[in-house]
């Protein structure tokens, strides 16, 4: 059973880690995309792991979410693939 703090205390952290992750990686991208000059291969790579990083926040961070605040896993066989896959498992 979860206190009301605690579950209060996730939804924040979780919502402010997937704000600041989309928000520093879309900002890579924009920049590196949009200034000629950043266009360089080490800038390439870092936009590829921005974009990489942006894949994991959208598909990851609230399925953690749902499991760490839900008993058992309930987000059925589809997700629980899709995870692993994202992950690496």
């Amino acid at each position: 059973e979860h206190v009301l703090w605690e579950v209060t205390l996730k939804v924040v952290f979780y919502s402010l880690i997937v704000i600041f992750s989309l928000i520093g990686n879309l900002l890579i991208i924009v920049i590196v995309m949009r200034q000629k000059r950043m266009r360089t291969v080490t800038n390439f790579y870092i936009v590829n792991l921005a974009v990489a990083d942006l894949l994991v926040t959208v598909c990851c961070s609230w399925v953690h979410l749902v499991d760490d605040l839900t008993e058992g896993w309930v987000l059925g066989a589809f997700f629980c693939k899709v995870n692993s896959f994202a992950q690496g498992k």
